[in-house]
């Protein structure tokens, strides 16, 4: 006897799943952070095959060619990057600094600190206001 699953149970199953997946702020500000770096290896390797093809004048058309698709990839690539970071990531509000637990206060104060982040982009990450990222940093949270 086998087990019959029509279309509603399924999606009632989707949708249980995807309620019980709890994602945190932490979360969040980590994926926006992986994609940045991405764009970020993107962009220099585009800009890296950009000045190859602007000052070289000994490339064949081969060479030309070949430099031309691994561009046409990249631009693939971060419009993909740029689409998956619309369906993952929610639009949360800006909210200030009170919404900010402990953790969330001392995972911020050890990013900046690590001097690969910006206060705008932590503010960013976390979805909240610059200022709030500074009091974060003042703060005495360790």
């Amino acid at each position: 006897m086998g087990l019959a699953i029509n279309s509603r149970d399924t999606n009632n199953i989707r949708s249980e799943a995807i309620s019980e997946v709890n994602t945190t702020r932490s979360d969040i500000a980590s994926i926006k952070r992986s994609i940045q770096d991405i764009n970020e290896q993107i962009d220099k390797k585009r800009s890296s095959i950009d000045t190859v093809l602007r000052n070289s004048r000994t490339l064949d058309s081969a060479e030309t060619l070949k430099l031309l698709k691994e561009r046409e990839k990249l631009n693939h690539l971060n419009q993909t990057s740029e689409e998956l970071q619309r369906k993952l990531l929610p639009d949360r509000p800006v909210s200030s600094a009170a919404s900010l637990s402990t953790q969330e206060r001392r995972e911020i104060k050890g990013l900046y600190n690590s001097g690969l982040y910006t206060q705008r982009q932590l503010a960013e990450q976390y979805g909240v206001t610059q200022s709030a990222v500074s009091q974060s940093i003042r703060s005495n949270d360790d």
